[in-house]
């Protein structure tokens, strides 16, 4: 399986539209080379280099399997999670200084849905389920 975005390629800069100097808007993704078992997909967004320790932008469930394809993450059938702002959506990358990377990951499920409300800890509802990943890694810097 693939990540794709027409916004960035892996391991170069975000475009400022993405970021908190822009307009804070998702980058759009497409992925290709999905297991045949997928049922649903899931797309998170981290900061392994913030600060307080990896900082959550986005967590976005429940994406069906027929998606090949994300160009505007608020229309997109899916249920979103609670990122490290507290917010139900993409909170836009604002490091304080430096340089972060900005890590996408998709994973493709054998299952349809997994429910929002018993999720207390991400990694521990997905592991059983994945049946592939990928990553794309954005990097922005301030200051």
């Amino acid at each position: 399986m693939q990540l794709m975005s027409k916004n960035f390629a892996d391991m170069q800069s975000l475009p400022k539209e993405f970021t908190c100097d822009g307009a804070g808007a998702c980058p759009s993704f497409e992925w290709i080379d999905v297991p045949k078992e997928t049922k649903s997909f899931v797309l998170t967004c981290n900061d392994p280099d913030a600060p307080s320790g990896d900082f959550i932008h986005l967590l976005l469930i429940n994406i069906p399997a027929e998606l090949t394809s994300i160009d505007d993450i608020t229309k997109t059938d899916g249920d979103f999670l609670a990122n490290s702002g507290g917010e139900n959506n993409y909170y836009p990358p604002c490091p304080p200084l430096g340089v972060h990377r900005y890590i996408f990951t998709l994973y493709a499920l054998d299952i349809e849905r997994i429910d929002p409300e018993s999720i207390e800890n991400i990694d521990i509802a997905l592991k059983p389920h994945i049946v592939a990943s990928t990553t794309l890694t954005g990097v922005f810097g301030r200051g």
